[in-house]
């Protein structure tokens, strides 16, 4: 999901006036969160050449700032290693915790594990624009840079592609099993009330 045009410009001059640079790759977050996002913006004009850490929390309050996301809630520390040099950074994230999602098969709320390690190179020039996927080049003159959106964007692109409740060590599904109960009843229903189930069913016979 993108972003309009109008909503760019908004959050660009917002960013602007608070010498923040934002990033546009995923659902960005709403402009009256963007207080919330303080704790995320790296000033690195006044760090040394060399080695830094940070820390950050992402919990249930950060996520519920961005639209369309799969994570509702968190318990998710990242550990951000900076390399300083002459011509640029390295960033290194390491994210261990949980993160609650909705199961893709009984559409109940658990929680799952999450661990995950990202690397962004930062680079500095003219102009600030994204080089590559994980390649950031900044304008001479930026002096911080909002990691909100980079940590949002990590969380989420590790999830696994099918979300489900983990068996019991017996090998069983820990699903609801009222919902799944409920959920093949409502597409049998709409089996037999549909009717291009049986034009499907003609061709496939024929």
């Amino acid at each position: 999901m993108g972003v309009e045009p109008a909503t760019h410009k908004k959050i660009k001059k917002i960013c602007k006036s608070n010498n923040i640079l934002p990033t546009f790759a995923a659902p960005i977050f709403r402009e009256k969160e963007m207080d919330k996002f303080k704790a995320y913006k790296l000033n690195f004009s006044g760090l040394k050449i060399g080695e830094h850490s940070f820390d950050f929390q992402l919990d249930e309050e950060f996520f519920s700032a961005f639209e369309g996301g799969s994570i509702l809630a968190a318990d998710l520390p990242v550990h951000m290693r900076l390399l300083k040099t002459e011509n640029g950074m390295q960033l290194h994230f390491s994210g261990k915790g949980t993160v609650q999602v909705l199961c893709d098969r009984c559409l109940e709320a658990f929680t799952l594990p999450l661990d995950f390690e990202e690397v962004l190179h930062i680079r500095f020039g003219q102009h600030t624009h994204e080089q590559a996927e994980d390649v950031l080049v900044l304008s001479h003159e930026a002096t911080h840079l909002a990691l909100a959106q980079y940590l949002y964007e990590y969380a989420e692109l590790n999830l696994p592609m099918r979300k489900v409740h983990p068996e019991d060590v017996d090998g069983n599904s820990v699903c609801n099993p009222g919902m799944l109960k409920h959920i093949e009843s409502s597409e049998t229903k709409e089996e037999e009330i549909d009717p291009r189930w049986d034009a499907l069913k003609q061709l496939i016979e024929k």
